[in-house]
């Protein structure tokens, strides 16, 4: 009896459902609210080889300005700085450790690719804004039952002179490099991207239109887009991405 008491006590974890099925967000801690935001199904790391781009010739006050020029999606005011700091930002930081100039040997560069219009996304971004005041915030209310049109995904940790420059000539090439690939299907790409820069970070922002949704039927969806001389490339499961009964993107 003693020996099959134990196996339960060592196995009960295992069935344990994600924080995010279990309870609200408004009991999320930080360690969830940074898990959703870093490492979950809507937000993943991803490491790639590339060379840190060099500052374009006449940037300064032009690629300063280049967020306003490229217009706005959706409410980027809805996506503040994450307070519990982005991996991506110290990946920044390892490249320039991890190349070796000797060898020639191109820098690792570590981003996040994150479904922003994703409902478990935004109550941790309200969780992380709101704090104990989400539940009773009318403004987190009207973040989270604001439908977004688009699906929305950024690409943050990027270099920092990595989207300096033209912003008609940016904005043009990184949709013509991006799109959302599903198996069977024609490729949806991005019917508009803008760049930000919040607290030293900066983050691409893609709009895919939602004409021809994405079903639990496609089983996996890959995002892929290009930043000069840097490609990026994640695939994601669907069926992990339901949240609440219902897929989440």
């Amino acid at each position: 009896m003693r020996r099959f008491a134990l196996c339960l006590v060592i196995l009960a974890p295992l069935g344990a459902a994600d924080f995010w099925q279990a309870k609200p967000y408004t009991e999320w801690s930080e360690k969830n609210v940074k898990k959703m935001l870093q490492d979950s199904p809507w937000a993943r790391p991803v490491n790639v080889t590339g060379d840190m781009v060099p500052p374009a010739a006449g940037t300064g006050r032009r690629g300063a300005g280049a967020r306003g020029a490229m217009g706005e999606i959706g409410n980027p005011n809805e996506m503040p700085p994450d307070p519990m700091g982005d991996a991506p930002r110290s990946g920044v930081g390892r490249a320039a450790q991890n190349a070796d100039p000797d060898r020639g040997t191109a820098p690792i560069l570590t981003f996040t690719v994150r479904w922003e219009s994703a409902l478990p996304v935004r109550q941790a971004r309200v969780r992380a804004r709101y704090g104990s005041e989400a539940a009773a915030s009318a403004e987190a209310r009207r973040i989270l039952e604001t439908e977004e049109k688009d699906y929305l995904i950024t690409v943050s940790g990027l270099p920092p002179n990595t989207l300096r420059g033209d912003p008609g000539q940016i904005k043009a090439q990184a949709m013509a490099a991006a799109a959302l690939t599903v198996k069977g299907r024609d490729p949806i790409k991005p019917a508009d991207f803008m760049v930000q820069r919040l607290n030293g970070d900066t983050i691409a922002v893609f709009a895919f239109p939602r004409t021809e949704p994405l079903t639990l039927g496609d089983k996996e969806v890959e995002f892929s887009a290009r930043f000069a001389s840097i490609p990026v490339k994640l695939k994601f499961t669907l069926k992990n991405m339901v949240f609440a009964g219902k897929l989440e993107l």
